[in-house]
């Protein structure tokens, strides 16, 4: 198998599981590094050629990895678990369509996980030479709630928006990290109709709120709602329009609230204002429509030189 990366990076692994993977790593010319437990600073310095093996041991591990997002890591992450704690984290890789095998370690699965690691690399790399130098876009999608991967959709659309010139390319992250709360708020609050409130206030705390995600995902009243994506762009503009089919909301008092420079406005940084926080922090301009069901963001081409 030919590979484009030259190190692997493992979390949390057994001594004899690193054997197996070590196996694997000298067998194609590979530069293996153990790490006992899981470092928001691993992240940081993720590089083109490196792949991280994340094995999930218990519940502080499937809090580090939703509290941090590693989903945005699609193309760098493998996955291991147990099987017997499948139902832990299952959904949430299945979700957005991450690589993963089981324990005990079989070399093979570890083999196709590395080949899904390259397919999506691959597929990636295809697809953008295409789209350098981009002037004019005007694309629809629809998905329904239980199909959308949010990751590597928004992962796409921003390297669009690099690739048109929209977006300098130290501001990826952020760009992807904004979508995804669109994304999501659309998705969760919207077509599902979750309250924040519903989240968890601790590490202790029951996560009610995902647990009734996870039914109303596979409810056909609520899994089934569709969620639309335009993307529209000419020499000066990008415009991306997320709609769902939610019951909306009072977007003229939710804006307000945002807007405020009162000590209150804390309280909304705990709550669902996070989010439109962090989307304002990287598109220029906000708007909504449809009663609250349609969010479109606004980024300006970046002029030449600048």
């Amino acid at each position: 198998m030919s590979v484009n990366f030259s190190n692997i990076l493992a979390c949390g692994f057994q001594k004899s599981e690193i054997s197996i993977i070590n196996e694997y790593a000298v067998s194609h010319d590979l530069n293996l590094q153990e790490n006992t437990y899981l470092y928001h600073e691993i992240f940081h310095d993720i590089k083109e050629d490196d792949i991280l093996l994340i094995k999930i041991n218990n519940q502080n591990d499937i809090k580090f990895i939703k509290r941090h997002k590693l989903h945005i890591y699609e193309s760098f992450c493998i996955f291991c678990l147990e099987y017997d704690k499948r139902n832990l984290i299952y959904t949430y890789i299945n979700h957005h369509n991450l690589p993963f095998f089981f324990s005990p370690i079989d070399i093979n699965e570890v083999q196709k996980s590395f080949m899904r690691i390259l397919t999506i690399r691959k597929r990636k790399d295809n697809f953008f030479k295409h789209i350098s130098g981009l002037v004019c876009l005007n694309v629809e999608f629809e998905w329904k709630s239980c199909d959308v991967v949010i990751s590597p959709l928004c992962s796409d659309i921003t390297r669009i928006m690099e690739m048109g010139n929209y977006i300098h390319k130290n501001e990826s992250d952020g760009i992807t990290l904004a979508l995804e709360e669109a994304f999501t708020n659309s998705i969760e609050h919207g077509n599902l109709e979750l309250d924040s409130n519903l989240r968890p206030q601790s590490y202790n705390d029951s996560d009610e709120y995902e647990k009734l995600k996870l039914l109303r995902m596979n409810h056909e009243d609520y899994g089934k709602r569709l969620i639309k994506c335009r993307i529209f762009s000419n020499s000066d503009e990008m415009m991306i329009e997320i709609e769902d089919q939610g019951k909306g909301f009072d977007t003229v008092s939710f804006l307000k609230k945002i807007n405020d420079t009162t000590p209150t406005r804390q309280e909304i940084l705990t709550s669902s204002g996070k989010g439109i926080i962090l989307i304002n922090k990287y598109f220029q301009k906000i708007t909504y429509d449809n009663n609250g069901r349609s969010i479109r963001l606004f980024k300006k081409r970046i002029p030449q030189g600048g």
